[in-house]
Formats: structure tokens, sequence, C-alpha cells
């Protein structure tokens, strides 16, 4: 084809369908828009999953167990205990669940099973009120710990001081948690 050839050819195409032709497509922009859409939840989502994963601190094999069904928080818990007539503390990564302190404590200070943590319990001096279906909660500025521990604790008295002992206990299971206790009862049964 020659330059003259090809420019009588340009010169019969309709402007009009050369307009409508630069013009996009409105389904194939909502298209675009479309994928555009999910390619950014993806790539948040894949951010979000790998900083959390980046961030997260690894859980003991025993401790992972013990999160399955329920999730919780996991970290560094000092835990206290007596020893050759002073007091010491170490930390351990564990869930924060009184439980899991309470049997680390034992553990550290040469507890058996058969002393058991029968009940945990926070009383505080806030408030609550339902009112129409809407709940109402003011909090306290007063917190108590009540522990409840099975009567057999007793029979470690021998081994280690009464009251070292339920001072590393007051300490362990008052400091792991971020409320600021003002008061301890320890009920054995």
């Amino acid at each position: 084809m020659k330059a003259a050839e090809l420019y009588e050819l340009i010169g019969e195409v309709d402007e009009k369908a050369v307009q409508d032709a630069a013009k996009p497509d409105r389904r194939s922009r909502k298209l675009y828009a479309a994928v555009l859409g999910i390619a950014a939840a993806v790539c948040i989502g894949a951010a979000g999953v790998w900083m959390l994963h980046r961030n997260a601190a690894p859980v003991p094999q025993d401790a992972a167990s013990s999160c399955a069904e329920t999730a919780v928080e996991s970290r560094d818990i000092r835990i206290y205990y007596y020893r050759d007539g002073e007091m010491h503390s170490e930390t351990k990564f564990l869930p924060c669940t009184p439980e899991q302190v309470f049997g680390e404590w034992k553990k550290q200070n040469g507890i058996g099973d058969e002393v058991r943590l029968i009940a945990s319990r926070v009383e505080n001096n806030g408030m609550e009120r339902i009112e129409s279906g809407v709940a109402e909660y003011s909090a306290g500025d007063t917190f108590i710990l009540h522990l409840t521990v099975t009567e057999n604790l007793k029979s470690y008295y021998s081994l280690i001081p009464e009251k070292q002992l339920l001072e590393s206990l007051r300490l362990t299971m008052t400091g792991y948690s971020y409320i600021e206790y003002d008061d301890f009862d320890l009920t054995l049964e």
C-alpha cells in the first residue's frame, strides 16, 4: 500500500466510530474497578496475616495445646518461688490464665498435683446498670483478687515457711495481669 492510498482510506473512516473506539466500555471500567478492589483486598489481607505472624511470639508446645479452644494472650510472666531461705523469681512464657500461672507456680515451688486451684475471682467496686436493654458499666478503682486453693497446700508449710510460700503465691498471681490489685484474699478448702 502506498502513502496516497493509506491517506485516502483514513479519510473514509467515520469520525464517530473513532470517537466511540477511544471511549472505554462502561462494563470494562466496572470490571477493571472490581478486579482492582479484589486485588487490593487480597494484598491488605496478606499484609495483615504477615504482620500478625511476624509479631507473634513463639508459643511453647504445652501452651499451644491449652490455647487451641480459646484465644488467650501468652507472654512472659514472672513466677515467684522460695528456695534456700530466699525469694527468687523466674520469667516463663505462659498463657495468661490463672490455671496456667498457678500450675507454673506449683512447679517452681515443688508443690504436688494434689494441690489445686479451685477458683480465681476479681472483685471490684465497678457498677453495672442495665436499662431498656442497654448496659452501662463504670469501671471500679479498687480490685481484690480472691483465690481458693485446696487445703492440702498446708502440708507444704513444713518444707517452705507459710509466710514465704503464701507471699510467693500472692506476688505471682497478682503480678501476671494488667490489674493493679489493692488486696489479695486466699481461702483454703
